[in-house]
């Protein structure tokens, strides 16, 4: 199931949503996993400063299709453009993230710049991200579940 941390900041503290598996080539690919790994891409062609490639590269991933899992799907097109601009392991997945967060001061795990983008795009709203109208409904749910279980 979709998971999420709190972590503690010079900010004061921020909600982060998190996967429960791997998401992306030779990974578990859980349904809600994947629609929140390819909601945070859809966000992140928002980003101010993103990279023309990049934009391009997310805007191609629609939340809620299902994930072939292969080379050319653009989930994977998409986590291979992060992964090619941003630096670190070029795997192809997005990393459940563990412990602090940081692999090395430069980079951080995938799935604390997705989270990101979902909150600029979720503006007011965020964490409850169930409450945009693209969030795809396995994920709506999900997210609906955790803030009323």
């Amino acid at each position: 199931m979709v998971d999420c941390f709190v972590a503690k900041t010079q900010k004061g503290r921020r909600f982060f949503w998190n996967i429960e598996a791997n998401v992306g080539l030779n990974s578990p690919n859980r349904p809600d996993d994947v629609q929140l790994v390819q909601f945070g891409f859809f966000a992140s062609q928002f980003v101010p400063d993103a990279e023309p490639e990049e934009k391009v590269a997310y805007a191609r991933v629609v939340p809620g299709v299902p994930y072939t899992a292969r080379p050319d799907d653009p989930l994977s097109q998409a986590i291979d453009t992060f992964e090619k601009l941003r630096g670190g392991p070029r795997d192809g997945h997005v990393s459940v993230i563990k412990g602090t967060g940081l692999i090395t001061p430069t980079m951080a795990f995938m799935m604390i710049a997705l989270s990101n983008a979902m909150q600029m795009l979720s503006r007011d709203d965020f964490p409850r991200i169930d409450k945009h109208a693209r969030c795809p409904l396995l994920l709506a749910d999900k997210v609906q579940a955790f803030f009323i279980a």
